[in-house]
C-alpha cells in the first residue's frame, strides 16, 4: 500500500462539522463458542453523544465494546462508524479493561500519548511539530499537561485512565469506547473522569462508557442502554432505569429505592470490575 492510499484510508470527519450518526447498531447479534452473548441489539448515536452500556456481569458489555471497535465481527447485524466499517477505523479508540501497556517499562506519560499519532504518521514517518503538538494539546485537555514527563509507573489509576483518553485524543479519535474506565478508581478520580467525558462531549467526540454503577449512569450520563444480552431500554436514564426494566436486567434480587430524581438500583458489582468470561 502507498503511503498516499494508506492516508486515504485513515481520515474521519471533523466531529465540529460531522453530520448523520456518529454510530450506527443494526440487529447485532453475537455468538461466542455456539452461546448467544448478544441478540437483535439496535442504536444510534449522533456526534457528541454520551452513552452509558450498563447491565449485570455477563451481560454482554465487553462484547458490544469489541464489535463497535471491530476487533470481533458481529455473527449477524452490521455497524457503522460515521457510515463506515469499524475494522481499522482511525475515529475509533477502544480502552479495554486490560491495557496492553506495562507500567514497569520506561515510558513517560509522554510517550505513551504519541502511541496515539501512529495511525497518523503512516509507515517510516517519525513525529514532527504537529504530533507533539497534538500530544501536547491532549495532555492539557485531559488536565495531566504537568505529568508528560512523568514515568508511567509512577501514576495514580486516574491519571492512567486520563494518560490513555489523552493517547484516544491524540490519535484525533471522534469515537471513545471505554470499558469500565472507573473500576477501582477513588470517588475523586472517578468525578474527574465523569467531568473529563462531559468536556469531551462539549468538543462532540462520542462516547461509549461500559459501567455497573447505575447511580453514576443516571447522574451523569444523558443516554443509556440497559443491556442483558439483548438491549432492554435505550434513552435517557430517567426513561431507561425503570423498575420494571431494572429487574428484567438484573433480576428479582435488585433493591430498588425511589427518589426525586428517579429509581436508584443496588444490584451486583464486579470485584474485579469486568464481566466474566469476555462478555
Amino acid at each position: 500500500m502507498t503511503r498516499e492510499r494508506f492516508r486515504a484510508n485513515q481520515t474521519c470527519p471533523d466531529p465540529a462539522h460531522a453530520v448523520g450518526p456518529a454510530v450506527e447498531v443494526q440487529e447485532v447479534s453475537v455468538a461466542l463458542d455456539g452461546v448467544a452473548v448478544l441478540t437483535g441489539i439496535s442504536f444510534r448515536l449522533e456526534p457528541g453523544d454520551l452513552l452509558a452500556v450498563v447491565g449485570p456481569n455477563g451481560a454482554g458489555k465487553t462484547t458490544l465494546l469489541r464489535v463497535l471497535a471491530g476487533t470481533l465481527p458481529p455473527t449477524t447485524g452490521e455497524v457503522r462508524i460515521f457510515g463506515q466499517r469499524p475494522a481499522r477505523h482511525i475515529c475509533i479508540a477502544y480502552l479495554p479493561q486490560r491495557l496492553g501497556v506495562d507500567l514497569r517499562f520506561p515510558l513517560t506519560v509522554s510517550d505513551v500519548v504519541m502511541m496515539g499519532r501512529t495511525g497518523r504518521l503512516g509507515p517510516l514517518r517519525r513525529p514532527g511539530a504537529e504530533d507533539r503538538e497534538r500530544v501536547a494539546e491532549a495532555l492539557g485537555l485531559v488536565g495531566i499537561a504537568h505529568l508528560a514527563r512523568r514515568p508511567i509507573g509512577e501514576l495514580s489509576g486516574g491519571e492512567q485512565q486520563r494518560m490513555f483518553i489523552a493517547r484516544a485524543i491524540a490519535q484525533q479519535a471522534t469515537v471513545l469506547l471505554l470499558d469500565e474506565p472507573l473500576a477501582g478508581l477513588d470517588a475523586p478520580a472517578q468525578a474527574g473522569i465523569l467531568d473529563l467525558l462531559g468536556r469531551l462531549r462539549g468538543e462532540r467526540i462520542t462516547s461509549l462508557v461500559a459501567l455497573h454503577e447505575l447511580d453514576l449512569a443516571q447522574a451523569h450520563f444523558p443516554l443509556a442502554l440497559l443491556l442483558n444480552g439483548r438491549a432492554i431500554g435505550f434513552g435517557p436514564p430517567g426513561e431507561v432505569f425503570t423498575p420494571a426494566r431494572l429487574r428484567a436486567a438484573y433480576g428479582t434480587g435488585l433493591r430498588i429505592f425511589a427518589t426525586a430524581s428517579g429509581p436508584i438500583a443496588l444490584g451486583e458489582t464486579s470485584c474485579d470490575g469486568g464481566d466474566h468470561g469476555d462478555r
